[in-house]
């Protein structure tokens, strides 16, 4: 918890303000709604019968907002979005984007707050850090 207290206070000065983590509590609306897709993503038999663990307790929450990544993954939906209704597409697609979770292993953590999913990170250090 401290960990992740000094990442965000040191990533929002180093980005000034681009990225921000914050952490959340029970009475958040989006604790709440993190409390909920893990219980709906561990349904019966998620763990196996014999195993050590029978379910899932949501501890802390903690929510990145990285301005610089939103704004890209804005532009790409607003574009696919163009797209679809350029080609005059008679029936709904439907698609739209409700959640994103993953696993993410600790040691990870801070690079993907910064940067993303992305295997290239050279054009964001330079917009974050420049």
């Amino acid at each position: 918890r401290h960990r992740l207290a000094d990442f965000g206070l040191h990533v929002e000065h180093e980005t000034r303000g681009a990225v921000r983590v914050s952490r959340l509590g029970p009475r958040d609306a989006q604790w709440a709604r993190c409390r909920r897709a893990a219980a709906e993503n561990a349904r019966r038999g998620f763990f196996p019968a014999d195993g050590a663990f029978r379910g899932l307790e949501v501890v802390d929450v903690y929510k990145v907002e990285n301005k610089t990544l939103l704004d890209d993954f804005q532009a790409r939906t607003e574009a696919v979005a163009r797209r679809e209704k350029a080609e005059e597409s008679d029936k709904k697609s439907g698609k739209r984007v409700k959640g994103l979770f993953c696993e993410l292993p600790p040691e990870s953590l801070e690079r993907v707050a910064l940067y993303g999913l992305r295997v290239d990170v050279s054009a964001l250090e330079r917009q974050f850090f420049d």
